[in-house]
């Protein structure tokens, strides 16, 4: 086997994921920005402000880019430089993307994936949503798209062909799903971090740990029946913080790319290693590419990289791809208790919301601001970016934008007064103080009374602000409290002292992860988060770490799990992942629905319940 060590660099920095198209490498970093460079690693031009920037695929000089928290962005590749066609809020994470006829495949992590109609690249359509599980990476091929899934490990195959998209197998794999590939019937599914029977994910000291790293593959000429053929597991490694593999045909050898352990050549027949490429020290590789014979490597926190001499034919496409016509998802729903009814929609979504005496204020992304009266819009208000957040004060409403920053509005005559330069995709406010979640991982709080300015800030520690980690509404106080997906709960309260505090929750055999199904709210005075089809109450006098299997789990008669909206004796719980809702009164159940849509943000309005509902619009419960 031979060993190479990368050492011919670009010079331009980390980078996320790379490609080849037009005798041109095309990668993207982090930082948001879109590289184009000369096979001779020269950089040739680069579009920058895009956000954090996660996988990229080409097709006839168009880029599809996913930023994360920052969504989609289509580039025109044809001029001198990249320049933006579109830019679209995805479901919630924009992680992997996979091109097939006129659709774009955004995996959105654990709210499963997008499908997009991007046959006018200026202005992509949202079709709907399959909601396959903790998906970060998929592929289609034949009108059947393949999701690696994260969380369980697996597999899963879905039809694409029919009247709607329909799961009609899954694989058990062993190791974390992330990057799959098809090549006329041949699925090969790479995997890392910890195997199946593993007592605890994140025990280092048990002999399972690190060791689910490798690529298996599965004759799927009926993917309805995959057969098992080979299986190949690497050496024992574990990062937490590039946790990506992928593999991918190029002509007779079959690459795959796995994180801290670099790159294998392999023989796709046999699996045998032919070459192995390492990333530097304390480096990682999350993506590869062609071009000419050589073999471009992004790394997470070196560069771009050259590997000469290893004459690498082009990636492995299928020609015999049939035409899929996917239809526009509708809202659909079971009821039990009550009624749900779409009561305002328009071609964008609604995101998030707030209350403003009667009125309500939606975000809508690339629609701005919505502001409504008993259900008819009122107001618009037009913003620079798009909508994802918004809360409101006595004076002010606020308007989180991502990459664009926060536009505060005046409440009652609607005009822009103020703005705030920072990466905020998430707001919380009380009287004079808005918490920021400032890109993925820092929070501060601003003082808004007059000219915007910080008073103090925190990073997290161990895990991101993924969204939806805020507590609506604030302690009667004045405390701000959220949860982090492994900080655990985090508070501050500017009028008493100037700093954050986190009480980190453990469990006996994992960390208490903020996932999909999570959400934390107060009624003012107590501390709700949702845990094991229930919630429990949290305290900020606990110590930490706290073990959270000691707090009591309250529960009502039916389980359930996600965001959760507390008004007096009310709850609505809205899990994202699923599209379930549920209405609880007293801690007992009052009402039930399951929907396809993706329901976010909860707001009581008089007797009446309204749901963000994405793409889906405003949804009104009755019960």
């Amino acid at each position: 086997m031979k060993e190479i060590i990368l050492n011919e660099r670009a010079g331009i920095g980390p980078c996320m994921d790379v490609k080849s198209a037009n005798g041109k490498i095309y990668a993207i970093q982090s930082t948001g920005r879109l590289c184009v460079l000369n096979p001779d690693l020269s950089l040739d031009s680069f579009c920058d402000g895009l956000g954090n920037l996660r996988q990229i695929e080409i097709f006839d000089n168009i880029a599809v880019i996913t930023a994360r928290e920052n969504g989609v962005w289509i580039c025109d590749l044809s001029q001198n430089r990249p320049q933006v066609l579109s830019h679209y809020h995805s479901v919630e994470y924009a992680t992997g993307v996979a091109l097939y006829g006129k659709y774009a495949f955004i995996s959105c992590r654990q709210y499963g994936v997008e499908i997009l109609d991007i046959s006018d690249c200026s202005s992509p359509k949202h079709v709907g949503i399959i909601p396959v599980g903790e998906v970060q990476s998929a592929c289609v091929d034949n009108g059947i798209l393949y999701a690696g899934i994260w969380g369980e490990k697996k597999v899963v195959i879905v039809d694409l062909k029919g009247q709607k998209p329909c799961v009609i197998s899954e694989i058990a794999l062993d190791g974390r799903g992330d990057g799959v590939f098809v090549f006329e019937n041949i699925l090969y599914a790479a995997t890392g971090q910890n195997p199946r029977g593993i007592k605890n994910e994140n025990d280092v000291n048990d002999v399972l740990f690190g060791c689910g790293n490798g690529v298996e593959v599965y004759d799927v000429a009926d993917p309805a029946r995959p057969e098992k053929i080979n299986a190949r597991k690497f050496e024992k490694a574990y990062c937490i913080c590039v946790d990506m593999w992928e593999p991918c045909l190029y002509g007779d050898k079959l690459l795959v790319n796995n994180s801290v352990l670099g790159v294998f050549g392999l023989c796709p027949e046999t699996l045998d290693t032919d070459f192995r490429i390492k990333p530097e020290e304390n480096d990682a590789v999350t993506g590869i590419t062609a071009l000419n014979g050589d073999l471009f490597v992004a790394t997470a926190f070196g560069d771009l990289f050259a590997v000469r001499g290893l004459d690498i034919q082009a990636q492995k496409s299928n020609k015999n791809n049939i035409d899929i016509n996917i239809p526009l998802q509708i809202l659909k729903k079971e009821e039990k208790g009550g009624i749900l009814r779409i009561c305002y929609k328009g071609d964008f979504p609604v995101l998030k919301m707030a209350e403003a005496g009667e009125r309500l204020v939606l975000a809508c992304a690339e629609g701005g601001v919505r502001i409504l009266e008993r259900e008819k819009e009122v107001a618009h208000l037009k913003t620079q970016g798009h909508a994802k957040d918004v809360c409101v004060n006595e004076r002010y409403i606020f308007v989180a934008e991502g990459t664009d920053g926060v536009e505060i509005f005046d409440l009652i005559s609607g005009l822009r007064v103020k703005t705030i330069p920072e990466n905020v995709n998430q707001l919380s406010v009380n009287g004079r103080y808005l918490l920021c979640a400032i890109g993925k991982s820092i929070l501060k709080i601003m003082d808004v009374n007059d000219e915007p300015r910080e008073l103090y800030s925190y990073k997290a520690q161990k895990g991101q602000l993924y969204g939806d980690n805020f507590a609506k509404k604030t302690l009667d106080d004045g405390t701000f409290v959220l949860f982090c997906h492994r900080d655990g709960l985090i508070f501050t309260n500017p009028k008493y002292h100037k700093e954050f505090f986190n009480v980190e929750y453990i469990r006996k055999n994992s960390f208490c992860a903020y996932c999909g199904d999570s959400g934390i709210a107060t009624n003012g005075k107590e501390i709700l988060y949702t845990l094991d089809g229930g919630v429990v109450k949290l305290s900020l006098k606990h110590k930490a770490p706290f073990l959270i299997d000691e707090v009591p789990v309250l529960r009502s008669e039916n389980p359930f799990k996600g965001l959760i909206f507390w008004e007096k004796d009310e709850i609505v719980v809205t899990n994202r992942t699923n599209g379930d809702i549920t209405v609880l009164k007293n801690m007992k159940t009052v009402a039930q629905f399951k929907s396809n849509t993706s329901p976010a943000g909860a707001c009581f309005v008089g007797d009446r319940i309204y749901v963000a509902g994405g793409r889906m619009g405003l949804i009104e419960i009755s019960r």
